[in-house]
Formats: structure tokens, C-alpha cells, sequence
């Protein structure tokens, strides 16, 4: 579940077989696309020994999800390519490009466990297959290998340990919600999609008719409306499992928590219209919200 254009896929596909100044293109490249803002927070403020890995594992992401959800391949081409990655993280792909080398190094380097990546390729599987989830529970497995599961990884990429894989599990937790009522619209839209849990949608008396068609009533105001309450307990459960040691590493995911918190609340004040608009947060907003963040983080001993 992502957005994404063929211009991302072109450069990945060019990544697999270059070097360290087009990992650097990438970035400026997306960025400038405005896809980017998160890659560009995030690497302003990690120590210039730790951006490689960084980018690198972004790449690798991004180019999983494009594998899903990018137009002009085939399921089947499309699994091939998402075991072809199974086999680079084990370490048994002989002829791998750059980006491929350069994930299974950072797997290495940084003692990534192999299960966190393979389960990102896994979580990104299941868009392939599944286009409903019954209940939370099983939605909440998916949101924990696209979302809770990069954040694990990124944690350790930022120079963090363990003890902060519970604020990373949560947090991810968090943003996917966000992401899931942000998108509402769009997933249908693009991919025929609706990860609003199925229990969630007829205990409310939503029908799939009215998200097919974008209608936006009171049941559906209230289905959202308790996703959203989700969410927020989500983000406070992060919050309060940051330990007050870790934020100054942690600055990258805060931002994150902070800009993704406050989209949430703008579809909270907007009556949870989600199937008539796509919530954002401005551009000078989200820089103020983020300097809030730097300052508070500096705070920390």
C-alpha cells in the first residue's frame, strides 16, 4: 500500500546496477517529486555515517511496494520479483545489482535480523492476494510487516537498540492506521482495495457500496471515527514506550510521530471526509511541527 509513480520504478531499476552518487540522485529526485519529504526529515538530521544505510533501505521499500502496486507486470512477474528479494536478503542471489548488494551488506554491517526484511516482502505479498480483512486482528499482522516492521529496522539504521522496538511496533502501528483512513479513497480507487477491517464496516452499518461510490455518511463518519481513536491510542502508547534516553537517536521517528499525529487530526476535525478529500498537513505547518520536535528532543540529557 503506497504511492508511487513508474518514475520511482525507472530509478530503482537503474540503482540495482550503480553506485553510491545515484543513491544520492534517487533521493534529490524523489524529493523534488514531493515524494520524498519523509527520506529528506529524516536524513537531515541522522549523522552523515549513517544516510547510506539509510537510503539504501528506503530504496529497497520503496521498490518492494512499486513491485505490488506499480502498473505493467503480470501477479505472476510480480512474485517472482518479490522472491528474487527473498533470495538477496538470505544471501543467496548471485547475480545481484547495487541496491541488492548494498541491502544484504546493510543486513550484515548493521546485524539486521533477515526476518524483519523478509517480513516487509511478506507484508507487501499479501496486497497481491488480499483485498479484504475480516477483523483488526488480521489487519493488525499486515500493519505489523509493512509499517511496525520498517520501523524496527530504521530504529537500528538511526544507531537505537532493542529497547526501543516497542515504541517502533506501536508507532508503526500508528502511522499505518493514519494511513489506512488518509487513503481511503485512493486504495479503492487504484487497486480495488479497503483495509477498513470488514467486522469494523458492518458493525457500523457500512456497506461496500458506499465506499465504492465515495459516500460519505454518518454510519461511515462513525467507522472512521473509531479508526481514528485507534490510532491515537496508538500514538500515545509510542509515546509513552519511548524511553526518555533513546529520543535524541530517535529524533527521525518523533518527526514522524509528530507530522503523521497531526494528519490524523486534521481528519478528526474534518469530520472524517476522507472519501471527498485527501488530508495534509502544509508545508509551513509541518516544518513548525517538526523544529517543535528537534527542540524538545534536544531537551533530552
Amino acid at each position: 500500500m503506497g504511492t508511487t509513480n513508474r518514475a520511482g520504478t525507472e530509478i530503482f531499476s537503474a540503482l540495482r546496477g550503480r553506485g553510491d552518487a545515484d543513491l544520492e540522485d534517487y533521493e534529490r529526485e524523489v524529493v523534488a517529486r514531493g515524494q520524498g519529504s519523509n527520506l529528506a526529515y529524516v536524513l537531515s538530521v541522522l549523522p552523515r555515517h549513517r544516510r547510506r544505510g539509510m537510503r539504501i533501505f528506503y530504496a529497497f521499500c520503496r521498490d518492494v511496494d512499486d513491485v505490488v502496486d506499480e502498473p505493467g507486470m503480470t501477479d505472476g512477474q510480480r512474485s517472482v520479483a518479490l522472491e528474487r528479494w527473498e533470495r538477496v536478503i538470505r544471501g543467496e542471489q548471485r547475480d545481484a545489482g547495487y541496491l541488492e548488494r548494498g541491502v544484504r551488506e546493510l543486513v550484515l554491517a548493521e546485524g539486521l535480523d533477515e526476518g524483519w526484511l523478509l517480513g516487509i516482502v511478506e507484508g507487501c505479498r499479501m496486497d497481491l492476494t488480499k483485498r479484504r480483512y475480516e477483523t483488526w486482528e488480521a489487519l493488525r499482522e499486515y500493519c505489523h510487516r509493512v509499517a511496525s516492521l520498517v520501523g524496527i529496522v530504521s530504529a537500528r539504521l538511526f544507531g537505537a537498540g532493542p529497547e526501543v522496538d516497542d515504541y517502533a511496533v506501536k508507532l508503526g502501528l500508528a502511522l499505518q492506521i493514519t494511513n489506512i483512513l488518509r487513503d481511503v479513497r485512493e486504495d479503492w480507487e487504484r487497486h480495488g482495495r479497503v483495509y477498513l477491517p470488514s467486522d469494523l464496516l458492518d458493525r457500523h452499518g457500512v456497506r461496500e457500496e458506499d465506499i465504492r461510490s465515495f459516500r460519505q455518511t454518518p454510519a461511515f463518519e462513525a467507522c472512521a471515527r473509531e479508526m481514528a481513536e485507534m490510532g491515537f491510542g496508538y500514538f500515545e502508547a509510542a509515546r509513552r514506550a519511548l524511553p526518555t534516553r533513546s529520543r535524541g537517536v530517535m529524533v527521525a521517528a518523533e518527526m514522524m510521530r509528530a507530522s503523521y499525529q497531526r494528519v490524523l487530526e486534521k481528519i478528526q476535525a474534518g469530520g472524517y471526509r476522507v472519501l471527498e478529500k485527501r488530508f495534509r498537513v502544509p508545508f509551513v505547518e509541518r516544518v513548525l511541527l517538526l523544529i517543535g520536535v528537534l527542540l524538545r528532543c534536544a531537551k533530552q540529557p
